[in-house]
């Protein structure tokens, strides 16, 4: 151990409390790095565990550094950079290897202190972990990514994250195990969270108050759903692991303003973008198009940001915690509406691109393999698609006949490239567009009153159970006043109530 280190109990290696679940491949990377490079940093986002990978790392290298293995955590110190100075007077003529924990917040002086490690004790060896790299000379990166999310029909011994969710929700509801009867709402849930493993151990606990179904159903109810159930984590963690709303924030108090603006921007987006989908949408004001390139590479350092590679170019997307946090930012800032809209002008310029480049058409060997190339790029962008389209349904009933007109043409144009899957709403074309778009029975009821609600109305019909009057409900949602009066008004009709305190009564019932 470190004799006179700062703290002896800051410096142990922290033990494990909790089963170290899957990510063997992952570890045996970081574990050979560290054999052979003296500065090692392991990036990802909040929640995706780095300390734990890293520490389970760093005790697996006892065997080549004996007892000298310890451990800072940044975060626990008042004066973070004050403590690695003093660690550095500690550090000459050792070999031994410090695992250097949580450097975020201090990232201009843990990479100056990496750097005079370097230099000035060539036996010691640096395991970093941190959101974003140090980027000093010698520093080899592993970026950490979520789990792999499973398929509705994934089994325990193929799943990573399946394995983790069962193990925490044993340890909170003794005998909890996943059967064929709840492995698809395991998997759903594992999916609405992106595989990051801090969100799905929070997850798990909340099992003490909700059934599997009704957590799965919270969940789906971004973002307020997501965010709320994540949050309020166990006694005796750091602040940054009390929820994921925290974790966030962690990282974007850690931003600069234009990365702030386009991580909120970015928001609308669902299931990712590209750079040029990225710069039409998000561009505007303090963030000009010419600086949205940079932005987007500055959030992928910072791991607010995924880069994923496939068949039609790089794209990247927000965590879903991530996108939660960056559209309510969103909705604070204002600009919440205008960039839904901004999307939704994209995508339906995208549909009628289209043209003739239909998956079912057929103009020889060259034709077809050009309408499978844009079909593929097309089916990259699905998820946008639909977002497009409810937003047109959502708002299109404030009697706005252009935009109802627009949504039904997306609705007709969905149908077409994905048939046989959902039924999309394409009567929202009318003259009367608010009066046929806002057919209370225009959206088939379920097995619950409240799954005759839109997803706007379902969060509409949220904030009217809270307390919140019309006006109120609008500046929180970023629409108008007018759109709010006449979504409570639909929504009064298909649940059959008269009074906001019915309908609060109700919702209380449906949760």
């Amino acid at each position: 151990m470190f004799l006179g280190l700062v703290d002896q109990r800051a410096a142990r290696l922290p033990a494990e409390v909790t089963g170290f679940v899957g990510r063997e491949k992952e570890l045996a990377c970081v574990t050979a790095l560290v054999r052979t490079t003296r500065l090692v940093t392991v990036t990802g986002a909040g929640g995706v565990g780095k300390t734990r990978l890293a520490t389970r790392a760093a005790s697996r290298s006892t065997r080549q550094f004996g007892d000298d293995v310890a451990a800072l955590d940044l975060s626990a110190f008042d004066d973070p950079e004050a403590a690695l100075d003093t660690v550095l007077d500690h550090l000459v003529d050792r070999n031994a290897l410090l695992l250097l924990d949580t450097c975020d917040h201090v990232i201009d002086a843990a990479a100056l202190f990496a750097q005079e490690v370097l230099a000035t004790a060539p036996g010691m060896t640096l395991l970093v972990t941190s959101r974003q790299p140090l980027d000093v000379p010698g520093e080899a990166t592993y970026r950490l990514a979520p789990m792999p999310v499973p398929g509705a029909d994934a089994r325990e011994a193929d799943s990573d994250v399946l394995r983790l969710f069962a193990e925490r929700a044993a340890a909170v509801v003794p005998g909890f195990a996943i059967t064929d009867a709840n492995r698809a709402q395991v998997a759903a849930v594992c999916r609405c969270l992106d595989g990051i493993p801090l969100a799905i151990e929070m997850a798990a606990v909340r099992l003490r108050a909700l059934s599997l179904s009704e957590l799965a159903a919270r969940l789906a109810r971004p973002p307020e759903g997501r965010l709320a159930l994540l949050t309020g984590g166990r006694r005796g963690t750091v602040g940054r692991h009390q929820g994921m709303r925290e974790t966030a924030a962690w990282s974007y108090d850690s931003c600069t303003a234009a990365e702030r603006a386009l991580w909120q921007r970015l928001s609308v987006f669902a299931g990712g973008f590209s750079l040029d989908a990225a710069r039409e949408v998000c561009a505007s004001g303090e963030l000009p198009a010419d600086r949205v390139i940079e932005t987007v590479a500055a959030l992928t350092d910072k791991s607010v940001l995924l880069r994923e590679d496939g068949e039609t170019g790089t794209r990247y997307r927000l965590p879903e915690p991530l996108r939660d946090f960056g559209a309510e930012r969103l909705v604070i800032a204002g600009t919440a509406a205008a960039m839904r809209n901004r999307h939704a002008v994209r995508y339906l310029a995208l549909a009628r691109q289209s043209g003739s480049h239909s998956p079912c058409s057929s103009h020889g060997p060259d034709g077809q393999a050009a309408d499978q190339a844009w079909s593929c790029a097309l089916g990259a962008d699905h998820e946008n698609f639909v977002a497009a389209h409810e937003y047109m349904l959502d708002e299109a009933r404030d009697g706005d006949r252009e935009l109802a007109r627009a949504g039904a043409e997306l609705g007709r144009w969905l149908d077409e490239h994905w048939p046989g899957g959902k039924t999309w709403d394409v009567r929202l074309e009318s003259d009367g567009a608010g009066e046929e778009a806002g057919d209370p029975g225009s959206v088939p009821a379920g097995d619950s009153p409240a799954d005759s609600l839109t997803s706007r109305e379902r969060q509409i019909a949220g904030l009217v159970a809270s307390g919140l009057s019309n006006r109120e409900i609008a500046e929180r949602a970023g629409i108008s006043k007018r759109t709010v009066d006449v979504h409570v008004g639909h929504i009064f009709a298909k649940l059959g109530v008269s009074s906001r305190v019915q309908l609060a009564a109700l919702m209380r019932e449906l949760a």
